[in-house]
Formats: structure tokens, C-alpha cells, sequence
């Protein structure tokens, strides 16, 4: 009698971690298939990301007039009073738009950044 119940509690130890199994199953399946065909069947629309539209514009603005303004010293051969114009009227609108401070703090880093540049010799390091 000790033996079948010995078969019996080893059977019901069986069943019960096939049972334990299947969930375990069940649960991976759910996590990598279901959600992997939901993720497919769902027509969402994948919105850009706004600061990299907007960081991508200002670069594109940035060279684009540094471009202009360098032809322009270039055409006029005066380097120095070209600066001091842009230079001027980025320092006039920047003030209004952002006020004094921000102003400030934004020709210190054009200048932080020059002199980067003059170091690694990489305009672009606008970091």
C-alpha cells in the first residue's frame, strides 16, 4: 500500500509541475508572440521627434547663413565689419526674444565653442 501511494504523490508531483510548465509557456508565449503580432496589427502612427526636427532646422539655418554671411565678408573683404553686423543683429532680436541674460550666456558659449574649435579645429563641436 506505501508503494502505490509513493506512485501516486510522485504522478500528482508530475502533473502538477506540467501544469507549472504550461503557465510558464503560456506566459512566455504571451510576452514575445501575442504582443510582437499586437505590436504588428495596430495601425499607430509613429510621430517625429520634435527635438531632432527642431535641432536638424537650427543646424540647417546656422550653416546655411554662416555660408552667406562668410561669401559676403568675401565679396565685401571685410570680415571684421560683416561680424559686427550679424553680430549686431543677432545681439538686438536675441535680447527681445530671450532677454539680456540668455543673450549673454549665449555669446559666451558661441565663444566657449570658437574655442574649441580652435582646438580640435571642429567648427561643429556645438556641444
Amino acid at each position: 500500500m506505501f508503494f502505490f501511494f509513493g506512485h501516486k504523490s510522485f504522478f500528482f508531483t508530475l502533473y502538477n509541475q506540467k501544469i507549472l510548465l504550461n503557465k510558464e509557456l503560456i506566459k512566455i508565449y504571451n510576452r514575445f508572440v501575442v504582443r510582437s503580432i499586437m505590436i504588428e496589427k495596430q495601425n499607430i502612427i509613429k510621430f517625429p521627434d520634435n527635438f531632432s526636427q527642431k535641432k536638424n532646422k537650427y543646424i540647417q539655418i546656422r550653416d546655411e547663413i554662416e555660408s552667406l554671411l562668410f561669401q559676403y565678408a568675401i565679396e565685401k573683404k571685410d570680415l571684421w565689419a560683416v561680424s559686427l553686423a550679424a553680430g549686431r543683429f543677432s545681439s538686438m532680436n536675441l535680447e527681445k526674444i530671450d532677454g539680456s541674460e540668455k543673450t549673454i550666456e549665449f555669446f559666451k558659449n558661441c565663444i566657449e565653442t570658437q574655442k574649441r574649435k580652435d582646438l580640435t579645429g571642429n567648427s561643429g563641436d556645438i556641444a
